[in-house]
């Protein structure tokens, strides 16, 4: 990493050659991503990721949510709309039935006035015709007729008494059912308070629900963790254990190398007495042949058969062998051309490769094109507007100049310098047309945009051509450099740059300028003199060039043409070579068949040649006796030759042994270092295993905390909710309670009734009695005048009037009562204030029809217009939650576009820019040779991997992972110094980085720093003293005394300067 910010890359850390040299395309990318800087837009993306998805969760349960509260708003909705309904029939039944009353409580106030005008008529009529001696006479009688009066009066105002303890009763028991409806409503509500404790408890328990999800999800990160840490462990002890095998097999080995040079000398003694022992029987053996050679002589006939059949079996064989050298010499034809098809195949594949890359770069160039990349916005617009209708008001654009501009690949830098600004001009042919079309567009252009038109036949030239001046410098005009294939615009070279000329350096530029002429001059390495002596120089940015751009791309098209072309001569040859691969073959087959034939007779000759010599042995048995003496001798000797092949033989086993074992000691050694090697990897990847599960055991402490907070709500939700049933349960004994005491109440109705019916019995005793007296009364006065009966009539009235008047009274009380007790209006004060419709409903079918239209509704939850208000009130709720949800997936997503387009762009500047420097770099590296970075996917530069297709000079194209080792390390080591050049800094450490290199590259590495060193300065640490030659100064760490460190450096300047002095720092 870097470690100086995202903009520099300053630390190339040791290992990270061999690292990217086995790195992975997609592997390889993380060098990209750290130069470009995108490594947080990609933690942004997927952080954006994970958030939308919670979103995404979030939006799916709050969509069910509202789903299940929007089937209940509907169901409450139609409950209200059937309660409301329900509340204006019983409004109507209410003020019916309070009309109703009011008329008959009218009429009998109006009666009741009338009964009292008539009593008091009569009782003043009574009073005057009533003679004084009557009243004396009969003045008993009325005493008796009064007690009887009082008597009934009495036994009215008890029966009174019990009417109104009825009606209080009866009252009692109305306000019973009030107080139980008021407790069902109560109670509804207090259940509807445990339905809501209950809601909130279901979300706090979803809450605590969602924490043990993250929970389970850390604790499962957790095991995994823990799971990696302990195979990691295991690795560990594999590695320890391999580690002591390796030491135990190593120590083996010695010990074997050291057991097989004890046999070796012990087989070498052994050696030397076999040879004295056979020089010994050699002697016994020459002997024996003298002996055998005269018993041979009788064999001499048998072997000139032997002979005859020797030469015929020769001459077989002769021809057996020019069959085989006939049949050899066809295969190597065959393998000739399998081998020549081989190559032709290998070939196709490098073209392939080459096409691969070539199609990579040609995709990277045709989309710079097509986005017009390094052009202005102004000319961007113009383009769009002309392609987007060729035959409308721009149908006079003729395209870029670039486009119709041909010019050489290594000439294009120059020539756009030359040209500057005018290199994005657009040709057009006629300047009225664009002047139209330019007042037809609806708003302006973004940017600048600039014309070139075809020169006018009768415009003066006032640029006459002006010879340039001889000088060895001049590489050649600029005009001629190019050309122009548009007709109209043939003289544009001449015109925009005749009067430029390339010279060969900016020495040779200084000298021209007083010859100049009016030209300005630029260099190959991209310096500017103008024709006035101004001077602009700087690094050359070939890649931004237009022209350099659309030369790469003609090149590389004209390339791919012509692989194509050699791909199909390569199949064309191919075809060849297979065609007389297959003739080959097929002549194979048939010398083997010859051959066939041919050992089939050498076999019979054998088979002859092998019963000749069976009578030989026959001849050789008979002379056995003659030759035992030599055959014993020489029996001997082969034993003893046998022997000392056998000992030769196991002494050079056993030096080979020896050899053996002294490799198997170094190859054991160099498993050693390896395993101790994997021994610190596994105790680096176990450290940090258990570092990340020291973090995720942090995040689950923290999830924990919150999951005990979410607990505790939720217990005070649970307590909440309990408290709530608690006090539904209490409001359930408290309606029990009034329930029992309407029941007790409605028990003693019966007592009062059974009252009620003995005073109306004591009543009607007293009224008979009374009614007696009367009649006592009657039969006294009866022989009065007309007087007494006239006043015994009116007195019947009167009683019949108080009897009436009564009746009329406790209509009103009982009207009265019911008005209040049923609807709470008081129709003896209100009434005054009531206007009566002029059509009454008296006989009551008004009221009888909105009771049945009551009875229709069904039952009526009249807490439904309250339910529905607060279930509109969390749809409400839902719904802004929802769209405050889907705002801020909009804004995920808008940040997730943001993230990649951003990454995007400066991983592809970026990835240019390296791919530029990594091709120059590769030639110097290298001393020629082509190379290119390509995207494996260019569809998906943000994730897609980086293949590298490296030429080195005299060799294919090919990938890092086909390249031997060599080029390989000079084709990373250039990769990393490109990404450097990309991201520079003012200093740079390197780690051990030509480590791989060898003598010859490590000259080449040197000779690079030397020229990144002037603008950077580097430190080295490296133990190749080529390296160490080429820096400035060397610090080193030395042990002057045992146990004592110094620091030492050396300044090569004044170790030179003072004659080899050393300077200490």
């Amino acid at each position: 990493g870097s470690g100086a910010g995202s903009d520099s890359f300053c630390v190339i850390q040791q290992g990270q050659v061999h690292a990217l040299l086995q790195a992975s395309p997609v592997e390889r990318r993380a060098l990209f991503e750290e130069a470009a800087g995108v490594s947080r837009y990609k933690a942004s993306r997927e952080e954006s990721r994970r958030k939308l998805d919670r979103v995404d969760s979030h939006l799916g349960r709050l969509a069910d949510l509202k789903e299940e509260l929007d089937r209940r708003v509907q169901s409450a909705r139609l409950q209200a709309a059937k309660a409301e309904k329900w509340r204006e029939v019983q409004n109507q039944i209410k003020e019916a039935r309070i009309d109703l009353m009011a008329h008959h409580w009218s009429e009998a106030q109006i009666a009741h006035v009338g009964l009292k005008a008539r009593l008091a008529a009569i009782d003043s009529e009574t009073v005057s015709d009533a003679p004084s001696h009557i009243s004396e006479a009969l003045g008993t009688l009325q005493d008796r007729v009064v007690k009887d009066e009082s008597v009934l009066r009495e036994s009215e105002r008890a029966e009174a008494v019990l009417v109104q303890g009825l009606a209080a009763a009866r009252s009692q028991i109305e306000r019973e059912f009030q107080v139980m409806d008021a407790s069902a409503r109560e109670r509804a509500r207090t259940l509807d308070r445990v339905l809501r404790a209950h809601s909130r408890l279901a979300a706090g328990r979803l809450a605590l629900g969602n924490e043990d999800q993250l929970l389970n999800e850390i604790g499962l990160e957790i095991n995994r963790l823990t799971l990696r840490s302990a195979a990691q462990e295991i690795e560990g002890q594999r590695c320890k254990q391999a580690l002591n095998q390796f030491r135990a097999l190593q120590e083996a080995a010695q010990h074997e190398n050291t057991n097989c040079v004890r046999e070796l000398a012990l087989l070498e003694k052994q050696w030397s007495a076999a040879q004295i022992e056979t020089e010994r029987n050699r002697t016994i053996v020459r002997q024996a042949r003298m002996v055998a050679h005269r018993a041979s002589e009788g064999l001499n006939e048998v072997n000139l058969v032997l002979a005859d059949l020797n030469v015929n079996l020769e001459g077989a064989r002769n021809r057996l062998e020019g069959a085989r050298a006939g049949w050899r010499a066809e295969v190597e034809a065959r393998d000739g051309f399998q081998a020549a098809v081989d190559h032709l195949a290998k070939q196709a594949q490098t073209l392939l490769l080459e096409k691969k890359g070539l199609g990579g770069r040609r995709e990277v160039l045709e989309g710079l094109e097509r986005s017009h990349e390094g052009f202005g916005a102004g000319v961007r617009d113009v383009l769009a507007l002309w392609q987007a209708d060729p035959a409308g008001p721009w149908r006079c654009v003729q395209g870029l100049l670039a486009d119709h501009l041909k010019v050489r690949r290594e000439y294009a830098p120059l020539l756009e310098l030359a040209l500057g600004e005018r290199s994005q001009r657009i040709l057009a042919l006629d300047r009225s047309h664009v002047r139209a079309a330019l007042g037809s567009i609806s708003k302006p252009l973004d940017g600048r945009a600039g014309f070139l038109f075809p020169a006018d036949e009768d415009d003066e030239d006032d640029d006459a051509f002006i010879p340039p001046p001889v000088h060895t410098g001049i590489i050649a005009r600029a005009a001629n450099l190019a050309r122009c294939d548009h007709p109209r615009f043939a003289d544009l070279p001449e015109r925009l740059l005749g009067r430029v000329l390339i010279v060969r350096d900016l020495e040779a530029a200084f000298e021209l300028l007083p010859l100049s002429c009016g030209y300005s001059l630029v260099t190959l390495k991209g310096e500017w003199l103008d024709a006035d002596g101004g001077l602009s120089c700087g690094p050359l940015i070939v890649e931004a060039g237009v022209l350099s751009r659309k030369a790469e791309l003609r090149e590389v098209r004209e390339r791919l043409a012509q692989i194509e072309g050699a791909c199909r001569e390569m199949e064309r040859e191919s075809a060849t070579q297979a065609a007389m691969l297959r003739a080959a073959q097929e002549r194979v087959g048939t010398l083997q068949q010859r051959i066939d034939q041919l050992a089939e007779k050498e076999q019979a000759l054998s088979r002859q040649v092998d019963d000749h010599v069976s009578r030989l042995k026959g001849l050789e048995t008979e002379a056995e006796t003659g030759a035992r003496e030599e055959q014993e001798a020489l029996a001997r000797l082969a034993h003893l030759v046998t022997e000392s092949v056998v000992l030769e033989s196991e002494k050079k086993k056993m030096a080979i042994r020896v050899s053996e074992s002294a490799d198997q000691a170094s190859l054991q050694a160099i498993q050693l270092d390896q395993a101790l090697e994997d021994v610190r990897q596994a105790d680096r990847l176990l450290f940090e295993t258990q570092t990340q599960l020291a973090e995720k055991q942090v995040v689950l402490s923290q999830v924990q905390m919150r999951r005990r907070t979410r607990t505790d709500e939720v217990r005070a939700l649970v307590a909440e909710v309990d408290r709530e049933e608690t006090d539904a349960r209490v409001e359930a004994i408290r309606s029990e309670k009034h329930h029992r005491a309407l029941l007790e109440q409605l028990a003693s109705l019966p007592e009062y009734y059974n009252s009620l019916l003995y005073a109306q019995e004591l009543l009607s005793e007293a009224k008979i009695k009374h009614d007696e007296s009367r009649r006592i009364l009657v039969e006294a006065v009866h022989a009065q005048s007309d007087q007494a009966e006239s006043r015994d009539q009116k007195s019947q009235q009167r009683q019949a009037l108080e009897l009436e008047s009564a009746r009329i009274l406790m209509q009103l009380d009982e009207l009265k009562r019911r008005a209040f007790d049923d609807y709470q209006f008081d129709l003896e004060a209100d009434i005054t204030n009531r206007s009566v419709p002029s059509q009454l409903d008296t006989d009551g079918a008004k009221i009888e029809d909105l009771r049945r239209q009551a009875q229709r509704l069904g039952t009526v939850n009249e807490e439904a217009v309250h339910e529905l208000q607060e279930l509109t009130e969390r749809q409400r709720a839902f719904h802004d939650q929802m769209q405050d949800l889907q705002a801020a997936r909009k804004g995920l997503l808008d940040l997730i576009d943001a993230a990649n387009a951003e990454g995007s762009t400066r991983f592809l500047t970026v990835f240019h820019a390296v791919a530029g420097h990594f091709r120059d770099l590769f030639r110097k590296l290298f001393g020629g040779g082509q190379a290119e970075l390509s995207l494996v996917d260019p569809a998906n530069p943000l994730d897609c991997g980086i293949e590298v297709i490296a030429k080195p000079p005299g060799k294919d194209a090919a990938s890092l992972s086909l390249m031997s080792g060599g080029e390989r390390t000079m084709t990373a080591v250039a990769l990393l110094l490109a990404v450097f050049r990309s991201c520079p800094s003012p200093f740079c450490v390197l780690d051990e980085v030509d480590a791989a290199l060898d003598e010859a590259n490590v000259g080449r590495f040197t000779d690079l720093l030397k020229e990144f060193s002037e603008r950077t300065q580097f430190i080295l640490i490296t133990h190749h003293k080529r390296t160490m030659a080429c820096a400035d100064v060397l610090l080193g760490i030395t042990m002057s005394e045992p146990g004592v460190s110094t620091r030492m450096a050396v300044k090569l300047d004044d170790w030179l300067g003072n004659g080899g002095a050393k300077v200490a720092a």
